[in-house]
């Protein structure tokens, strides 16, 4: 019997915007992704993160989400890519946290 994994297709299928593609056009570097409440900046880097995912793998991803719901969120995606590996989403003050103790660790 011969088994075949496919990636799932999304419920609705979305449509990105030209602004929204150019977020992920570069995958390799630092990004930063602004824009006002409702605007899409959520979908696009979802989008980003999963084409990152499938390009590099999960452990090579890191992402910072706005709030602990939304790391969630894109957490919970990655992690159906790969159920085996744990994606790297924090919130910018789990990322302060994890800083302030390492540098604290490290002076003690």
């Amino acid at each position: 019997m011969a088994l075949q994994l496919t990636w799932p297709k999304p419920e609705v299928e979305i449509q990105l915007t030209a602004a929204q593609r150019d977020v992920f056009a570069q995958l390799t570097g630092h990004h930063l992704v602004m824009g006002a409440a409702g605007s899409g900046r959520s979908t696009a880097v979802h989008h980003a993160a999963l084409a990152a995912v499938r390009e590099f793998g999960v452990e090579q991803v890191w992402a910072i989400a706005a709030s602990r719901s939304s790391a969630s969120q894109l957490r919970t995606k990655l992690i159906n890519l790969n159920p085996t590996l744990t994606p790297k989403v924090f919130t910018i003050s789990a990322i302060a946290y994890a800083m302030l103790r390492t540098e604290l660790l490290i002076k003690t």
